[in-house]
């Protein structure tokens, strides 16, 4: 199991340094371009209704086909060689052309993702033991984020010192440098051996697609936690993803930040993550994911607020260094408690399916987000975004009732130091 948990380790280094070579830096490009708002809107909602709806669909279609890693691989070339293409398109088009052509391949990026995730997902669930996965994941965020740390600095330095378009296009193939080695690393991985995956029935494989994704549902809607979950998980979903390709726009356009700062600020982000990875990590095996996610979802919720009491970007580097160390814990539960709450049986298929479910809310938001952002201001968009995370926050501390984490633990979330003081 270690070998095969360094290999994972050593793929998500890679494909964080992918990432923070070119999606913080997507809106942006696509504003180089000539996006409109609306249109940079449209970008985040293809990329959850194709990288996270179609997860379901495509997870049905695949089930107990080929191995997973070969599925993981497949995805991995497509979604991270499709870099190339987005950074060579200045070269050839000009106008809404390059426009609608980056949204075209922003689209078909998301399909990959939309192919390997969920096999992902299973694949290391089967790899790690369940009672060293908040380290072992903290650990292998904080390679992840200290290799984005790294190249999300370099990635503002080379938009700063080209500009706009060749800034983008050579970031944008450092990323697809750094992802295609990221789907060498992972190529070394020998699948372990686990029971055999359970595969639809022979009526079930013989119905029409759309019949068999209804009969999928029909399971998913019958493991009560698991719904319940996925139930919160939408309208919190709704409030963080209304606003999230707004950000960017509204720390250059209403706060006065340079493109380059706002990488410099995904930087902070990156440090305080990896500072805060080691806090919640072992944490997370104490006491449970769920309670890690309450406690941080207090300053994950709180992010569109603070944009609005701010003002200037100075001020955001500021509060943004408790919604990250926030964040960093949310982020490292909710995929706890995705694995702990989905069954052992058909674990690709719910996992698609919660993804899917996620990726309905994030798209709709994200098409609203861009019109009210248009309609009424992105403040009063930012406000509406955090009146439904906190309605999500509420209903997911009510409802939400995993098995595991003893309530004797909850204390362990007071330091050492802290401890030692009341003593």
């Amino acid at each position: 199991m270690r070998p095969a948990m360094r290999i994972v380790a050593l793929e998500g280094l890679f494909a964080s340094a992918s990432d923070y070579f070119a999606v913080p830096y997507v809106s942006l490009f696509a504003l180089s371009l000539g996006a409109s708002r609306t249109q940079i809107g449209l970008i985040a909602a293809v990329t959850a209704l194709l990288g996270s709806v179609m997860q379901l669909p495509i997870a049905v279609m695949t089930e107990g086909r080929w191995s997973r890693k070969k599925w993981f691989l497949l995805s991995g070339l497509l979604a991270r060689g499709l870099f190339i293409p987005m950074a060579l398109l200045p070269l050839f088009a000009s106008g809404q052309r390059a426009v609608w052509l980056f949204i075209s391949l922003v689209a078909i990026r998301s399909l990959g993702t939309a192919l390997g995730l969920p096999v992902w997902t299973t694949l290391v669930a089967d790899i790690t033991p369940q009672e060293v996965r908040g380290r072992f994941f903290a650990y292998r965020n904080i390679l992840m984020n200290s290799a984005g740390l790294v190249t999300v600095l370099l990635a503002g330095w080379l938009i700063r010192q080209w500009g706009a378009p060749q800034g983008y296009q050579i970031s944008f193939l450092a990323a697809a440098a750094m992802g295609l080695v990221s789907v060498a690393a992972f190529s070394r991985l020998e699948e372990p051996e686990v029971d055999a995956p359970v595969k639809p029935s022979v009526p079930e494989a013989r119905l029409p697609l759309r019949q068999r994704v209804a009969l999928v549902i029909e399971h998913l809607r019958a493991e009560r936690q698991f719904s319940v979950y996925a139930a919160t998980s939408i309208v919190w979903t709704l409030g963080l993803s209304l606003p999230q390709p707004l950000f960017a726009l509204y720390f250059v356009e209403n706060l006065g930040g340079a493109d380059y700062l706002w990488g410099l600020l995904s930087a902070t982000t990156t440090v305080v993550t990896v500072l805060g990875q080691r806090y919640w990590g072992p944490l997370a095996d104490r006491v449970g994911p769920r309670r890690i996610m309450s406690i941080a979802g207090v300053g994950a919720m709180s992010v569109p607020l603070c944009y609005l009491l701010v003002p200037d970007y100075r001020f955001v580097y500021a509060f943004n260094a408790v919604t990250a160390f926030s964040w960093a814990g949310y982020n490292l539960g909710a995929f706890n408690l995705l694995l702990e709450i989905t069954p052992a049986a058909r674990k690709t298929t719910y996992v698609a399916g919660y993804n899917g479910l996620a990726g309905m809310a994030t798209t709709v938001a994200s098409l609203i987000g861009g019109f009210l952002a248009e309609r009424i201001g992105i403040r009063s968009t930012f406000l509406i975004s955090f009146v439904l995370r906190l309605l999500g926050w509420l209903l997911f501390i009510m409802l939400v009732r995993p098995q595991g984490g003893s309530t004797e633990e909850w204390p362990r979330l007071i330091s050492k130091r802290q401890k030692k003081r009341q003593g």
